[in-house]
Formats: structure tokens, C-alpha cells, sequence
């Protein structure tokens, strides 16, 4: 008997089903992963976005410590999980990914910010 392929055929319809009665809303993988690619596109844009936002929130910063804002950092990281708790329940686990994503990204943005600082100067107040 063959081994099966190790990536599946992208123009073929699905192989399994859900046990929930869900149904696909693609035809096939292929149409489905040009979806995934768009929103891939999205969310970069809105990463890039939230790093010109991050930049600028650096001005108002005195130093490296308050760059990191580590309190801000859990207060963030904690509203979006509680945003992604909306969706367990058709998601089950979707939360803790969003928790997980945002513990990596939020800390990548805040060294992101401190490295700027070092393009920024001290506004004198006469």
C-alpha cells in the first residue's frame, strides 16, 4: 500500500467531516487558503498599522522602562483574550491562542518602541 502524499491536493474537496453537522464553506482547500491568504494580507496591513501606532506612543515615554509598560502589556493581552472568549464557544481554545499570539507580539512591540527611542530626543521645556 502507498504512502499517502504529505501535502493534500489543493483542488480536491474535503476528506473528512465535522461531527457537529458543520459544513464546509469552501469547495476546496485551494479556493480556501486564497481566503487564508487574504486575510494574512489584512492582518499584516493591521500589524503594520499598530507598529506606526507604537512608534508614536514612544514620544510620550521617558525612558526604556517606560517603553516596556509591562502592566499596559498584561492589561492589553488580558482585554483580548476576554474578546476572544466571545468566540470559544464555537472556537473551543480560540482564546488561549489569542492569549498566546499576544504574549509574543505585544513584548515584540514594545521592543520594537524601545529600539526608537534612540531616534527620538528629549523635548526642553524653558
Amino acid at each position: 500500500m502507498s504512502q499517502p502524499a504529505t501535502e493534500p491536493n489543493p483542488n480536491n474537496g474535503p476528506v473528512r467531516q465535522f461531527i457537529d453537522g458543520t459544513q464546509p464553506t469552501h469547495a476546496s482547500l485551494g479556493e480556501l487558503r486564497i481566503d487564508l491568504d487574504k486575510i494574512d494580507d489584512q492582518i499584516v496591513e493591521l500589524l503594520a498599522k499598530r507598529a506606526v501606532l507604537v512608534r508614536e506612543a514612544g514620544l510620550f515615554k521617558l525612558n526604556d522602562v517606560q517603553s516596556a509598560a509591562v502592566e499596559r502589556q498584561a492589561l492589553v493581552i488580558g482585554r483580548v483574550k476576554q474578546l476572544a472568549e466571545a468566540q470559544s464557544s464555537t472556537l473551543p481554545g480560540f482564546a488561549e491562542l489569542v492569549e498566546q499570539i499576544y504574549a509574543v507580539l505585544v513584548p515584540g512591540y514594545a521592543g520594537l518602541q524601545q529600539k526608537e527611542l534612540s531616534n527620538t530626543r528629549l523635548i526642553q521645556n524653558d
